[in-house]
């Protein structure tokens, strides 16, 4: 009963299954337990019905708006964890204010309009001026 609603979430969300299940983990214990725990007649029920109850509805139009509020606040989720992981990468300066470290990775790098991020190497002295670029040839800031 659940992995099509997994399948659902990486058909219509264009996720991987890892983050499908996440979507469904929440849409369980968020949404439909909630919705059910309120129902009297589906607590009487018994597990027959409870499929029949909840195959239903997931066919309805509030069952569809539980799917995409999971779908959307999940989304959401993952979008703040993108944005908290960037923070925390140029948040930290650890040898010149024009270049940043990856926390997990200990990488140095910097962003280039042209490049986009580029990679400092582990000898590299630190970045000079916000303007520098890094020579890979010469092994100098340019």
């Amino acid at each position: 009963m659940l992995t099509p609603l997994i399948n659902w979430f990486q058909l219509h969300e264009g996720l991987t299954r890892k983050h499908a299940c996440e979507n469904l983990i929440y849409l369980v214990n968020e949404l439909l337990i909630p919705y059910f725990a309120s129902q009297v007649r589906f607590m009487k029920s018994n597990h027959t019905g409870r499929l029949c109850w909840l195959s239903n509805l997931l066919k309805s139009a509030h069952g569809q708006h539980l799917l995409n509020d999971a779908a959307r606040t999940n989304r959401e989720k993952r979008k703040q964890a993108v944005h908290e992981i960037k923070s925390n990468q140029r948040s930290n300066h650890p040898l010149s204010e024009f270049e940043w470290t990856d926390p997990e990775s200990e990488m140095r790098f910097y962003d280039d309009e042209m490049e986009g991020t580029v990679n400092i190497p582990e000898d590299a002295p630190p970045r000079p001026s916000a303007e520098a670029t890094w020579n890979v040839l010469s092994n100098k800031w340019v």
